[in-house]
């Protein structure tokens, strides 16, 4: 339902773009034909107008560009609006009344709501859009042969990356605050289990419901899990994807979704790198994709610790 939406709104962004563009006539007598018309223009002035709040705009002139584009639309609201009242009721009173609801304070009070909620909204910063563009490329518009191939790739890699791994290493902590390597394997378990039952879902056509699977997800009494057992169970539940990702269709993805916490490090305006979290929207291509960026970001994750570890002297680093 929320694809369809969107691609309403966005359509009639693209319609507004073309009366702007190739100066339709914008309908002034008060006939049934011009009052259709003033309607049609109405609802997609409505519609450009939540479209821009879908926009994620990169940069300050992104921005400076989307809150132009809000304003031009809640001039055309209220023109469309004013035309509309005076047309239906067509009595000078009325005409007045319209015109003065139309007046530049309250464009400029909407205009202030509407600024306020974009900024709420928040832009994606370069290091976001470009996380959900790899997604698209590698992911949604990418072939279900590489998808898979890939996917399988990585976790064989992984696989055997874990078990070269001496257990005396796996639950020492390089600092306080940190995760020790078990901690961040088992996170891959409590993550990619419920993310499995979502695939499926996506796979069926089904979207799931409920809340997306939480970001920095860990089961309780971590530590005192088996090594070796917590990395079969990983290989289990990644034999679990990868069985499913064997049966996925080819061709593109249906309209089936599934909302996705991605987490990615982004330069702040003051200049500092940090974790920024926010949800996409994904389909079971760009899901799997991302299933497998997740662990190509977390064995990263796993070599460091262990490098840490021995710069430290506190394991013999491999």
């Amino acid at each position: 339902m929320r694809v369809v939406v969107s691609r309403l709104l966005l359509a009639c962004a693209g319609f507004m773009a073309l009366v702007l563009a190739f100066s339709l006539p914008t309908p002034t007598e008060a006939t049934p034909l011009s009052l259709v018309l003033q309607g049609v223009y109405f609802l997609a002035s409505i519609g450009s107008f939540v479209a821009l709040f879908r926009i994620r705009p990169i940069g300050r002139s992104g921005q400076r560009l989307v809150a132009g584009l809000a304003l031009l639309a809640l001039l055309m609201l209220a023109f469309q609006a004013r035309g509309i009242v005076a047309g239906l009721l067509g009595s000078a009173p009325m005409m007045a009344l319209s015109s003065l609801l139309a007046a530049s304070p309250w464009t400029f009070l909407l205009l202030v709501a509407a600024l306020t909620l974009r900024r709420r909204s928040g832009a994606l910063s370069p290091e976001q859009s470009r996380a959900g563009d790899y997604l698209r490329r590698k992911g949604t518009e990418a072939p279900t042969a590489e998808v898979r191939g890939k996917v399988e790739e990585t976790f064989r890699e992984l696989t055997a990356q874990l078990r070269d791994i001496p257990e005396s290493s796996v639950r020492t902590r390089p600092r306080p605050g940190r995760w020790c390597v078990q901690e961040v394997v088992d996170h891959l378990v409590a993550s990619h289990r419920p993310a499995m039952a979502e695939l499926s879902n996506l796979l069926r056509g089904v979207s799931p419901t409920g809340s997306p699977i939480p970001a920095s997800l860990q089961r309780p009494d971590v530590l005192k899990r088996d090594w070796h057992d917590l990395v079969d169970e990983l290989a289990g539940v990644h034999g679990d994807i990868a069985s499913l990702l064997a049966e996925a269709p080819e061709g593109p993805p249906g309209p089936a979704r599934a909302r996705v916490v991605m987490v990615v490090n982004a330069q702040g305006e003051d200049g500092e790198v940090r974790p920024v979290q926010w949800t996409e929207e994904l389909d079971w291509k760009a899901y799997a994709q991302g299933v497998r960026v997740h662990v190509l970001g977390h064995a990263a994750q796993v070599r460091d610790i262990l490098a840490e570890l021995g710069t430290l002297g506190l394991v013999d680093a491999k």
